[in-house]
């Protein structure tokens, strides 16, 4: 977990606390806001294979991030998890109801995300136990690409409803969702430092860069209504 951090001023008694309530104060916000930078016509090239014993018309591959496995998801509705060094299949997992159209492992190799055809957007699978914890409902089309952040914390999915969503893994929450695209959005992609998205679709890639704070005049009790309405969709506010 991952705590919200809220710098507030220090009071001795109720009495000298309600005095302030009224009272206007500088705050900084840490958002979990994207906005469009730029957009180019790049075009996408793949290449793709399949593993003796896997599922026919696999949709998507990737590699743990030590390479020791592979993980693959198609239309047969399952994600099969590969030992590479032996090439044998190690876990199949079904509760898709539609084609498994993209897969994606954490950073730390403990989690593996999933997304569809089904419109529940993003399984999440944990590797120690070979289990779906969590499902991430919203999209309205089917899903076709999911991407972890660089830290872990995020996850972003891709849909053809022209819309990517980011989800909080610590609380399960969606915390924004992106729209502009013109077209159903193919793939994703973070930057090293996790502070730029990449979004590609039939128009071309999108470029979304984070907008990690904002400032905001509040009185204390201003605070407390906007901390509660926004729950979830920040990580630290502190007193200028």
């Amino acid at each position: 977990m991952f705590p919200v951090l809220i710098a507030a001023p220090r009071y001795a008694d109720a009495e000298a606390l309600q005095q302030d309530m009224p009272r206007p104060y500088r705050w900084r916000i840490a958002l979990d806001g994207w906005e469009r930078l730029a957009i180019s016509a790049l075009n996408w090239e793949y290449q793709s294979a399949r593993l003796a014993g896997s599922g026919r018309g696999e949709n998507a591959v990737a590699f743990s991030p030590d390479g020791r496995l592979l993980a693959s998801g198609g239309g047969d509705r399952t994600v099969r998890v590969w030992r590479v060094d032996a090439g044998q299949c190690v876990a199949t997992w079904s509760g898709h109801a539609g084609s498994v159209n993209a897969v994606a492992f954490s950073p730390d190799g403990r989690w593996l995300a999933s997304g569809g055809a089904d419109r529940v957007v993003v399984r999440l699978w944990r590797l120690e136990n070979r289990q779906c914890v969590a499902s991430f409902p919203g999209h309205s089309a089917s899903v076709n690409a999911v991407a972890f952040g660089p830290d872990g914390r995020l996850l972003a999915s891709g849909s053809e409803d022209q819309t990517v969503r980011l989800w909080r893994l610590e609380n399960r929450q969606c915390v924004v969702v992106l729209s502009g695209h013109p077209a159903s959005v193919h793939a994703l992609a973070f930057s090293p430092d996790g502070e730029r998205l990449a979004s590609g679709c039939d128009d071309g890639v999108v470029l979304w860069g984070r907008r990690q704070f904002a400032a905001a005049d509040l009185s204390v009790g201003e605070l407390m209504a906007w901390e509660k309405a926004h729950a979830g969709k920040y990580s630290e506010i502190k007193l200028l």
